[in-house]
């Protein structure tokens, strides 16, 4: 993901990893909003066990997040 000082889910993701604790997540195969999605996915509480900055020459700054699912709590598929 960029890294995005600021941004609500870049918050939510790197406070996680510092604490050691959890964040709520998605993982769904596509945007849930699209026109016609047919989004699904694990929904629950994710341990985040990764998260690297990395800084490319001539690039933006992103961070390699790594995700593990520690509360299932539902499967979403669109409606």
């Amino acid at each position: 993901m960029q890294w995005k000082p600021g941004d609500a889910a870049f918050t939510a993701i790197k406070n996680a990893y510092l604490s050691n604790g959890t964040v709520a997540l998605a993982a769904l195969t596509e945007p849930h909003d699209a026109t016609e999605s047919k989004a699904e996915g694990p929904v629950g509480n994710w341990s985040i066990t990764n998260f690297s900055r990395n800084e490319p020459l001539e690039e933006a700054i992103t961070v390699s997040v790594t995700a593990k699912l520690a509360k299932f709590d539902s499967w979403y598929a669109a409606t």
